[in-house]
């Protein structure tokens, strides 16, 4: 009679595995064993307010350049008035820079969740085929959002790492592992 109750249990706690299996549509799965699944890295929306900067600027550097290189040119050939123009024109787009860079941050101040936004995931799936076998691929990785985030830093967020969104209505199997990886291991 023991053996009766013990095999339940035994059945139910053997079934009861860490691991993350998605099968395809024809039968194929991605099985993801918990002892390869890491967090890497966080973001909060210091990170954000840090990334917008330095995007901003590395996307207005050439302008910086030109005119900077302008300026030392007719310093060269004397052309004191142009000069003055230049760095006229140099002292402009510095502020408008400036002036982007504060509105965004103050958007993503205004708007943007306190905590953390996001969070990367490595992790190695296995492949197993329609005939069982198994086949380690490489170390793959998930842009897990808060699911509190607003769309205005996840768009943000998205223009940063532009691998991060991932499709939710998405068939490919592999799309549809980084989202129960995200969910499973990614905890806000």
């Amino acid at each position: 009679m023991k053996r009766l109750l013990l095999a339940p249990l035994l059945i139910a706690l053997t079934g009861c595995s860490s691991d993350i299996v998605v099968k395809t549509d024809i039968g194929e799965e991605f099985i993801i064993k918990k002892s390869t699944v890491k967090v890497i890295e966080e973001f909060s929306r210091k990170d954000l307010i840090t990334h917008v900067e330095t995007q901003i600027k590395s996307k207005n550097q050439s302008r910086i350049d030109t005119l900077s290189q302008a300026i030392e040119s007719h310093k060269e050939m004397n052309l004191d008035d142009s000069v003055a123009y230049v760095e006229n024109n140099l002292t402009k787009v510095k502020a408008e820079i400036k002036r982007e860079i504060s509105n965004k941050v103050s958007a993503i101040t205004k708007e943007s969740l306190d905590g953390v936004h996001l969070k990367v995931v490595m992790f190695r799936p296995i492949f197993q085929n329609l005939n069982n076998q198994k086949q380690g691929m490489d170390y793959t990785t998930s842009f897990c959002f808060n699911p509190e985030i607003d769309s205005l830093s996840k768009g943000f967020w998205t223009s940063i790492y532009p691998e991060s969104n991932i499709n939710n209505y998405s068939v490919l199997a592999l799309d549809t592992v980084k989202q129960t990886v995200c969910k499973k291991y990614a905890k806000f």
